[in-house]
């Protein structure tokens, strides 16, 4: 096995997660359903296997007051990387796990739990946003269980570090410098308009406290969802598209928003889509993801087709012109010249900045929602030898203020939502009420769908 380092440089995507912990958990997670036991044994193996394989994953945050960067620990082999619990309510067990916040300083930055009951086991995977973004906790799944399988076929896996570069200087080399100038254009063009309005909600949606976390889900049946992904397709819309202008009518028929300009709703896009072919799969774990915004000025009564018209027309113009996603600043830092200038500030500083800069915006009314689509859960990918794989979903971070965001995640058809929030945020019969409205918008566009003619 090649030397993996002692330290690896967090990358600007890294830091700003970490700076973002003011308004959420910073934990990406799914939880995998099986009609039977895994071998708890083989998997803990897997596990601190793929931590080698990965070597950012056997690390923890340092957060040095120059420039932060990742150490690797020297307990590998005596923390709880995984583990098997038996479980009399798994579902139960599951939500508490969830919604336990892990400090990359001093957690492992990933860790599988297993709650076990007589008819099979839920597998969760946790993993600190700080060091990976979705698309690398589901590269950390593979690996993990790729190792799983390879061990129960007598192997004993070969492991080579995967000690590449991370964040977006990978990114950034591969850019012509043309592409590096419409990035920096596009940025101040496109994500300086956060000003822009938000939605606000009045004082009985929410409370004050940061440390009553909960997730709430909802399930949209597989006829639904089929109709859905029919009705997007004749539109040359995504599912991505259709649920945000889902979210928009939800909230706009809710809540009044801040001002008459245009409301930003936003979604998570994956970087490594704009690496060569031959640079996706081998990039390491990171955060190589980012916000995309679209703006949208419509009541919530207009037409579902002219608000996904709008906002399927800036995604595709985004996208045509190869800034979808990019307008973000960890993105503009990694850029070189703006890199050099970043070098005179210390990392307390801006430390300091974003504490006081989130103290001072704490108690707002506003809000921002989008969605994070993080595809289509595979059973055969995810497998456990010949166990079958009976329910998924996903869970991102557990919001505290400021933003309502939504995940996505689709399981043999069926989509599944979940939001993640503190009652600082606000409340959970909102969230309910929410997430049912966005529910009854998807419905109504199935039947839309079902009625073309109607459409």
């Amino acid at each position: 096995m090649s030397h993996i380092p002692a330290t690896i440089p967090a990358s600007k995507a890294d830091v700003s997660q970490y700076l973002l912990r003011h308004v959420s958990s910073q934990e990406a997670q799914i939880v995998l359903s099986y009609n039977g036991p895994v071998d708890g044994d083989r998997l803990a193996r897997a596990v601190r296997l793929a931590v080698d394989a990965e070597p950012v994953l056997g690390c923890r945050f340092f957060d040095h007051w120059y420039r932060p960067f990742w150490q690797r620990r020297d307990d590998l082999d005596s923390i709880d990387l995984c583990s098997v619990v038996p479980s009399d309510d798994p579902a139960a067990d599951v939500m508490k796990y969830f919604t336990t916040n892990y400090d990359p300083r001093i957690d492992p930055v990933i860790q599988l739990r297993v709650f076990r009951t007589p008819e099979g086991d839920s597998v969760c995977y946790k993993m600190n946003h700080v060091v990976g973004d979705a698309p690398s906790l589901m590269k950390a799944a593979t690996v993990i269980n790729d190792m799983y399988r390879q061990l129960g076929a007598g192997v004993e896996p070969k492991v080579e570090p995967n000690t590449g570069l991370r964040g977006h200087d990978l990114l950034i080399k591969h850019f012509s410098w043309s592409h590096r100038w419409r990035v920096l254009k596009g940025f101040f063009k496109t994500f300086l308009k956060a000003a822009r309005g938000c939605f606000v909600l009045p004082k009985e949606a929410y409370g004050d406290s940061e440390s009553d976390g909960i997730y709430v889900v909802k399930r949209v049946p597989r006829d639904v969802t089929d109709a859905v992904s029919r009705y997007g397709r004749r539109r040359s819309a995504t599912i991505t598209t259709v649920l945000l202008a889902a979210i928009y009518r939800a909230m706009r028929s809710r809540f009044p928003v801040s001002s008459e300009e245009a409301i930003g709703v936003g979604t998570t896009v994956n970087h490594r889509n704009y690496l060569p072919k031959e640079f996706r799969e081998t990039a390491p774990v990171s955060n190589l993801s980012g916000p995309s915004r679209m703006f949208v000025n419509a009541p919530a009564d207009a037409p579902f087709e002219e608000i996904l018209n709008t906002i399927s027309e800036q995604f595709r113009t985004m996208h045509s012109e190869q800034l979808l996603g990019l307008n973000y600043p960890a993105v503009i830092l990694s850029l070189p010249t703006i890199n050099l200038f970043t070098k005179l500030f210390p990392f307390s500083f801006m430390q300091n900045r974003f504490a006081k800069l989130f103290a001072k915006k704490k108690d707002t009314p506003n809000r921002v929602t989008g969605v994070a689509n993080t595809g289509d859960i595979d059973p055969e990918l995810l497998g456990f030898d010949d166990l079958e794989m009976t329910d998924a979903w996903a869970a991102g971070p557990i919001y505290k203020r400021f933003g309502m965001g939504v995940i996505a995640c689709r399981y043999r058809g069926e989509l599944a939502l979940s939001l993640g929030f503190t009652s600082s945020l606000l409340y959970r019969e909102t969230a309910e009420q929410f997430l049912d409205d966005v529910v009854s918008q998807l419905e109504h566009v199935a039947e839309l769908q079902r009625q073309p003619s109607k459409a």
